[in-house]
C-alpha cells in the first residue's frame, strides 16, 4: 500500500524525512532529519549535521515528508505506540 496523508500512521515511519515543528523542548524545534528508529515513546532522527537525536513523541508535533513530496503534520501523541502495534490499528479519525 502506498503511503498517503490519510494512511501515514498505519505505515512504518523509518526512512521518512521528518521535521519537528513544535515541542516542549525548544532545542528540538526546527530539527530535521531521517527517522532511523522508533520506539514506544521516541523517534531517533539522523539530522543533517550527522548527529543522532532521540525525540519524544508525546511532547512534539512532526511534519513528515512523504516520498511524493507531500508534508503531513502529525501530533506525536497519535503515534505513541510501538510501531508493530500502530501499523495494525485502524484509525478512528483523522489526526
Amino acid at each position: 500500500m502506498r503511503i498517503t496523508p490519510h494512511n501515514l500512521i498505519l505505515h512504518e515511519l523509518i526512512g521518512l524525512r521528518c521535521r519537528i515543528v513544535k515541542s516542549t523542548d525548544p532545542g528540538h524545534v526546527g530539527l530535521e532529519g531521517i527517522v532511523i528508529d522508533e520506539t514506544l515513546n521516541t523517534l531517533l532522527l539522523k539530522c543533517e549535521d550527522g548527529k543522532i537525536r532521540r525525540i519524544p513523541k508525546r511532547n512534539s508535533v512532526f511534519h513528515f515528508i512523504l516520498p511524493s513530496g507531500e508534508i503531513v503534520e502529525v501530533e506525536g501523541v497519535v503515534i505513541v505506540k510501538r510501531p508493530e502495534e500502530r501499523t495494525k490499528k485502524i484509525p478512528e479519525k483523522r489526526w
